[in-house]
């Protein structure tokens, strides 16, 4: 009797992207996903809020309080984004065609 064993190994290749930015950037960055809307689970509102999670893991603010500055991006928003939900949250795809990988 002959025993066969195969080992399969795969490859998996995951983009990402890093963005470098001055404080003034991440600010207004942090502000407007402070203002998307949208059910977190079914739609890309998920996403926004990972990435302002992440802000404000370093640091940065989004809404404006009394201690923020009168100049601070949150300050000067108006309006918010609203994402509509699908039945289930869209997944992060890599890009192919973007120079930016979004």
């Amino acid at each position: 009797m002959t025993i066969k064993a195969d080992i399969t190994k795969k490859t998996v290749i995951e983009e990402s992207v890093t963005l470098t930015m001055s404080r003034a950037h991440a600010e207004t960055l942090a502000s407007v996903l402070g203002k998307v809307g949208g059910n977190r689970e079914t739609s890309p509102r998920g996403h926004a809020e990972d990435i302002l999670d992440a802000l404000v893991a370093k640091g940065f603010k989004y809404s404006t309080t009394y201690s923020t500055p009168a100049d601070h991006p949150a300050r000067k928003l108006t309006g918010s984004l609203m994402f509509e939900s699908k039945a289930v949250r869209p997944k992060a795809q890599p890009s192919t065609n973007s120079l930016y990988g979004f």
